[in-house]
């Protein structure tokens, strides 16, 4: 694990969703110093409520001090006022600048000295070029340019930034096959799972789903243009005495869903409760279209439904298929409801502890520690140990 060390991390809003960048900050901030840049803005705004209040709370984040707020005692988060309209180039480069000199003052202010640099955000191609001797690495999580309203200069920005780092850590196979760096370093970051947030546990099952019918059959997580709404209509239809469950809130139109009796939806579940929720859960949903954008996602849903012992079923993703026999995984509707039909009969404690085991090989903490090996031994391959600060404290480069 890297330790005591400088870290410029570009993710999203520090603390407003779990996510996988948030996890692996959380992890690596425990141990060192960091500046953190919020959300730049991937997909252009529209005239919904959620995206005003997006840019209101943006603007909020702005107001404060330019050197950024102390979040965690070892994070200084920075919300640089970018203007979300990238396809412009005059304003992304303007953007950009405006990034660069953010980040440059509070290393100042800090006492960075080249520090390690990691993103996931893809258009930060001129930042990173500001920092040629630090180690920068791309955190590839999706394929950004297939979500709806994507700037349409995505692509040909992630593919400019990508000339700008030294490794890109892909959550598929099918992203490491696209965004190689120059030097080719290119690993496969799996998902990772806090396995004791969700352990299975005697505590009382929340009220809004206790009073619900058993067995349920849940999902959570954003309601998403990518989510397969048929599909979950032919389960409901084809288990009546059953209730799909969904836990999470909307991105997109889910009305039709209404008129089905057994469906119901409890909306956004705060992250600290979630696990009393899908406890409750009989079998755990990945019910995504199978198109060029989930081929290339690795969705966190799946560990963490394993680390409550949950059987999972789920459509046909690559990424879910690498868990072989402890995940159903179907390759057509029909396979897919008779998979749920087996699921719900499933009463194996067995079968339960082994899901949880293969999560705890999933540990955040772990994912966390070989990241931090590739990025060392980078260091170590250009000659140094660590960026102007003494050797790294963390584990064994032998």
């Amino acid at each position: 694990m890297l330790t005591d060390r400088d870290i410029v991390f570009f993710g999203d809003d520090w603390g407003r969703y779990p996510s996988t960048v948030q996890y692996i900050g959380r992890q690596l901030a425990a141990q060192n110093r960091m500046i953190w840049v919020g959300s730049l803005g991937l997909r252009r705004p529209q005239f919904h409520l959620r995206d005003i209040k997006r840019v209101a709370e943006k603007v909020g984040h702005v107001l404060r001090p330019a050197s950024g707020r102390q979040s965690d005692p070892t994070v200084t988060v920075l919300s640089p006022p970018v203007i979300p309209y990238h396809d412009v180039e005059m304003i992304r480069r303007r953007n950009m600048r405006v990034v660069t000199r953010a980040v440059q003052i509070a290393m100042r202010r800090l006492e960075f000295r080249h520090p390690v640099i990691l993103t996931s955000s893809p258009i930060v191609a001129d930042v990173l070029s500001a920092f040629p001797e630090s180690v920068r690495g791309y955190l590839c999580l999706d394929d950004f340019t297939k979500f709806e309203g994507a700037f349409r200069a995505l692509a040909a920005e992630e593919q400019r930034m990508l000339t700008q780092t030294d490794v890109c850590f892909a959550v598929s196979e099918s992203l490491a096959a696209t965004r190689v760096p120059p030097s080719g370093r290119v690993y496969r970051l799996p998902q990772g799972v806090d396995v004791h947030h969700f352990a299975p546990s005697a505590d009382p099952i929340p009220a809004a789903i206790r009073t619900v019918r058993r067995p349920i059959i849940g999902f959570f997580g954003i309601l998403a243009p990518w989510i397969d709404y048929d599909l979950l209509t032919r389960v409901a239809t084809a288990y009546p005495d059953a209730t799909v469950v969904l836990l999470g809130r909307t991105s997109t139109d889910i009305s039709r869903l209404s008129a089905i009796r057994n469906i119901v939806h409890l909306g956004e579940i705060p992250y600290a409760q979630l696990p009393a929720y899908a406890r409750a859960f009989d079998v755990g949903l990945i019910p995504f279209a199978v198109n060029e954008l989930t081929v290339a996602a690795n969705p966190l849903k799946l560990l963490e439904y394993l680390a409550l012992g949950l059987p999972v079923v789920s459509t046909a993703l690559p990424e879910v298929a690498r868990f072989g026999s402890a995940v159903s995984v179907a390759r057509s509707p029909e396979e897919f409801v008779a998979q749920v039909g087996r699921a719900l009969t499933e009463r194996d404690p067995a079968a339960a502890q082994l899901r949880r085991q293969i999560a705890e090989r999933h540990s955040w903490r772990r994912i966390t520690d070989d990241l931090s090996d590739r990025i060392i031994e980078i260091e170590r391959d250009r000659g140094r140990t660590s960026a102007g600060a003494g050797a790294p404290k963390g584990r064994s480069l032998g």
